[in-house]
Formats: C-alpha cells, structure tokens, sequence
C-alpha cells in the first residue's frame, strides 16, 4: 500500500459539477512524472533512483513497458520487482492480464498474476504459454466457449483453476472513470468493446456475480445486437431488479422492515457458525457497518419506487450498481440464463426459486452448489461449482 510516487498540490481540478476532475488530475499527474521532480520543501531537482538496467530481453522489456504505463512508474523496471510491490493491485491486475492476453495472446489468471507476481515470473508464463494452450486445446473440454465474468477478482482464483481444464475464464474489467454513467446500460457500453476486442470471433458465455450479474444480462444482450453468439448468460447468486423492486412496492416501510428481518436472521445463523469467540465481534462488525448502510438504503428505497433523485453521498462501485439496477428494465435475451444459488441463502421469498429472472420472460436454468453467497467460490466448494456447472452446460449442447 506504499505510493509508487507523491504528488504535493496547493488545489485539486475540479468539473463543472463541482466534483474532483480525475481525469485532468490523471493528466497533470502523468505531465509532472515526466518533468524533473523536485522535492516540496526545497524545489531542487531530486536524483534519480539508480536502479540495474532492465533485461535485454525484448519480450521483457515489452511487458516492463505495460507496467509502466499501468502503474506510472518512472525509469527502469528490474527483472526482480514486483507488480505489487510498485503500486498494483487486484484491479490494476485484471487491466494488466487484458493487455498481456493483447500484446502477447497468453491468458493469464489473476492467481498466476499473483503467484509470481515479478516482471521475470511473469515473462516466464508468457513464455511457457504457447505450449500450455496448445495442450489445452487438445483437451476435449477446452472446446467450450470462454467464460467471461463482469469484475471476477480474487475471489474467483479457485473456481477459475478448477474451470481451466474445460474452458477459459476471463475477468472483464469494468470501467474505472464512473461519474459520467448513470445506468446499467451506459455501463454495459462502455464494458462491451474490451470484449469484442479481446475475443474478436466464436460464441462465447457471459457471467456475473451479485450485482454485476444484472450488468452482465445487459452485456450479454448489446454483444447479440450486436451480432455475436451467447451460449448462455450465468449469474452467480443474483437477485432481478423486479425482486429488489418488490421489496418496496407496497409499503416501502413494511418491506423495509421485512428485509432486515431477514438479514438479521442471516447474520444471527452466519454468528451461531463460528463460535462464541468470534460471533460477538460478527455481530458488533455486521451491525456497525449496517449503520454505515442507512444513506444508501434510503437511496436505493427511493430508486426503486421510482424517485430517481441524485445520490451525491459518498458510494463504493457496488453500491452505486444496486442503484442502477433497480432501475434497470433487463433487455430481452436469446440465451438461456443459468442461476447459480448457494445451498446456505437468505431466508424468504425474495431470496427463494430463481430469484426472479423466470418472471421476466428469460429461459431459466437453477443450479444450486455448496456453500453461500462468498464461500461457493472457495476450496473445497469452488470444484463442486465448476463441476456441476460444466455438466449442465454441456447438458444443453
């Protein structure tokens, strides 16, 4: 978590909204990487760092360069540094596999990226690559389309190793510059290109966890406009927005309350697991942070039945999704859908069946695998997961 580089500033650019302009502040940053740096107190010019000179290897020094550009990392980069140690991180890592899968047509899984996290590491599975995808290729599995997860992190490295014998699965990075998109749509537009530029032919198999499963059924249905094959669309464990719009649409205040009364009773099941040394402080943490919640589920209550106010409140990503995906209206799919839901669920009707995706017309397949919402993605259930999924894909050709 070291900053790679520090910069002093009287002010930050702003937009016209008033907002910080991360954009310009991204420029300005790149412009004074490039110019002679000096320290804040004295303004002298600082020396720079002496570092060995970087590998002769062209194919090294082409991946030296992406790292550079991703991490803004001025100077040589050593055969020995490491991608995290210099700045990255798991977001910066998914951008990092995208442009190694183009530059160099190897693909990567974030564990790999991980797992040898230097520039020589990473040189060397890009090396060893070619004759890894020729073997996998022979593999009667591999024939089956690539499977291409909205905003998979490193949650997903069980599931993706325990995939890769049968097919190739992929993180689609979604974009980093959020102010300008207030919808599902917009989000999807802007994800849509990375896709059809890194898989330029054949049909391919869309996924998406949680939220990002709604984003995904909007990916899936801009890449069919848009003339490509989707073999399926797969949503691990996520609620349709006419479900989260059900929760408010009678009485906003009895649904409010019905809701975390099922929460509670998730959380009081999830406490009751892990014994009496670790449930209190669950609890305190789950509690405190629901706190932390109260704005946001103010907002989402009010997007649901339609009051589409602005939400200037400070939100994560995911937040800001839930926000759009109660609005979103799904767009009509030729693929068939595969609901993946956890044996250990929240309890009630909202939570219970398909989790609605059948009520808005789409071709409904329901798996239900080990584990709950996060712990289907670990040892050992991540196996069961990719198991059970590949035979039910394979079941429907």
């Amino acid at each position: 978590m070291v900053p790679a580089r520090l910069h002093v500033r009287e002010s930050l650019p702003l937009a016209p909204s008033g907002k910080i302009d991360r954009r310009a502040l991204t420029r300005e940053a790149q412009e004074e990487a490039h110019s002679p740096a000096a320290t804040p107190t004295t303004g002298r010019a600082t020396p720079p760092i002496e570092r060995d000179a970087p590998s002769p290897v062209d194919l090294e020094g082409r991946l030296a360069e992406i790292w550079r550009e991703l991490l803004g990392v001025v100077g040589d980069v050593r055969p020995d540094d490491s991608f995290f140690a210099l700045g990255g991180h798991s977001l910066l890592a998914v951008r990092l596999a995208f442009q190694i899968e183009r530059q160099f047509g190897a693909h990567l899984t974030l564990l790999s990226l991980f797992e040898a996290s230097t520039l020589s590491g990473m040189a060397a599975l890009i090396r060893g690559h070619g004759a890894a995808s020729q073997a996998a290729a022979r593999n009667a599995g591999a024939s089956l389309p690539p499977m291409l997860c909205v905003g998979a992190g490193p949650l997903f490295r069980p599931f993706a190793d325990a995939l890769a014998p049968h097919c190739r699965f992929q993180s689609v990075p979604t974009p980093l510059e959020r102010e300008s998109i207030t919808s599902i749509e917009e989000l999807a537009a802007q994800t849509v290109p990375s896709i059809l530029e890194s898989n330029p032919d054949g049909p391919i198999m869309v996924a998406g966890w949680s939220l990002a499963g709604v984003v995904a059924v909007e990916v899936a249905a801009q890449l069919e406009r848009a003339g490509r094959e989707v073999t399926a669309v797969i949503l691990f464990d996520t609620l349709s927005p006419a479900r989260h719009r059900q929760w408010f649409a009678a009485s906003p205040r009895i649904r409010n309350w019905q809701l975390n009364l099922v929460k509670l009773r998730y959380h009081l099941e999830e406490a009751m697991t892990l014994g009496p040394r670790h449930s209190w402080r669950y609890l305190f943490d789950t509690f405190r942070d629901a706190r932390a919640r109260g704005k946001y589920d103010r907002l989402l209550r009010d997007n649901a039945v339609g009051k589409h106010r602005r939400f200037d409140v400070p939100l994560d990503f995911r937040q800001a999704y839930g926000i759009y995906a109660v609005r979103y209206s799904p767009a009509p799919l030729r693929a068939r859908v595969i609901v993946v839901r956890p044996e250990r669920q929240k309890k009630g009707a909202f939570f219970g069946g398909d989790l609605g995706w059948a009520e808005l017309g789409y071709q409904v397949d329901l798996l239900i695998v080990p584990g709950d919402h996060k712990r289907m993605f670990e040892p050992p259930n991540a196996a069961v997961l990719a198991e059970r999924l590949i035979e039910r894909i394979k079941e429907h050709g």
